[in-house]
């Protein structure tokens, strides 16, 4: 839930004009309340204004949004036959595109499905919400974590074991994404280094002691 307070000179106003100005439906308002109510005349004279505390679903509407943002990018591309399979995953909404165009949408080295998160990021951000928007096509990212988890976690096991820091091979910024959070998670640090857009990720023991180094 989202609360917003909004000026205007009526209730009915007031509610129409924050629709109109934030992109809301009348379904998204949870509730609301007036909470001041005064004139902006001398001694009581002029205009009336009241101001309301408004409740909003802000993160059914950014699933809605999301979904038709994404849309539009994907017409954009000529892409004519898709269709999402959403769900929420670790306090993320995913949208998965599933698409006879898949490999197009995913490109080499997943650098079009990052593209995709990069643009839906940027637009999606202006809304301030916290609800994450994870894109995805045809389950390429999440089987991508699924193969490589077994690797991160032997490697994050040594780095716990011995104090060494591990390293991981390039990653595009969405898989990078993952793979800091996966590893925070279990405990320990991670950092990217690299210039470009795949970098390579550090693994660090989550303590103050000094890191023992090893490529």
């Amino acid at each position: 839930m989202k609360t917003y307070e909004f000026e205007d000179t009526s209730v009915e106003t007031a509610l129409n004009n924050f629709i109109a100005k934030y992109g809301y439906t009348k379904d998204d308002i949870i509730d609301y309340e007036v909470i001041e109510n005064r004139s902006t005349g001398i001694l009581g004279f002029g205009k009336k204004l009241l101001k309301l505390r408004i409740n909003v679903n802000d993160k059914e509407f950014i699933q809605r949004k999301a979904k038709i943002v994404l849309s539009t990018i994907l017409e954009m591309m000529d892409i004519k036959n898709f269709h999402f399979d959403t769900s929420i995953r670790d306090d993320s909404y995913v949208i998965n595109i599933l698409s006879e165009e898949a490999s197009l949408l995913i490109g080499k080295n997943a650098h079009t499905l990052d593209a995709l998160q990069f643009i839906i990021d940027t637009i999606m951000k202006k809304y301030d919400c916290s609800l994450d928007i994870v894109v995805d096509v045809e389950n390429y990212r999440a089987n991508v974590m699924k193969n490589i988890k077994e690797m991160i976690d032997k490697k994050i096991d040594y780095v716990i074991m011995t104090g060494r820091r591990q390293k991981l091979k390039p990653f595009v910024p969405m898989l990078r994404k993952d793979i800091h959070n996966y590893a925070k998670k279990k405990g320990v640090k991670t950092k990217s280094v690299g210039d470009g857009l795949e970098k390579i990720i550090y693994i660090y023991p989550n303590t103050g002691k000094n890191v023992r180094r090893n490529a």
